[in-house]
């Protein structure tokens, strides 16, 4: 598949870790990340993530990887 990413597009790409916890639905998981990401610097928008979305002690992996295209 091909996706076409218009200049100043940001795609955020992440492993399960980030949004799969115990005792909560993987809905609720992407709900969070979805509720905190917001469009701007690649490294910014990673370290917003991972302090909004990935907090605390991890019990698996985390990657979170944010690549914007140039216009």
């Amino acid at each position: 598949m091909l996706v076409d990413l218009p200049p100043g597009a940001l795609l955020l790409l992440y492993t399960d870790g980030l949004v799969e916890r115990r005792g909560q639905t993987l809905d609720t998981g992407i709900a969070s990340l979805t509720s905190h990401v917001r469009a701007g610097d690649p490294e910014t928008v990673c370290t917003d993530v991972m302090s909004e979305v990935g907090p605390g002690l991890p019990t698996d992996d985390i990657t979170v990887l944010a690549v914007q295209r140039w216009p």
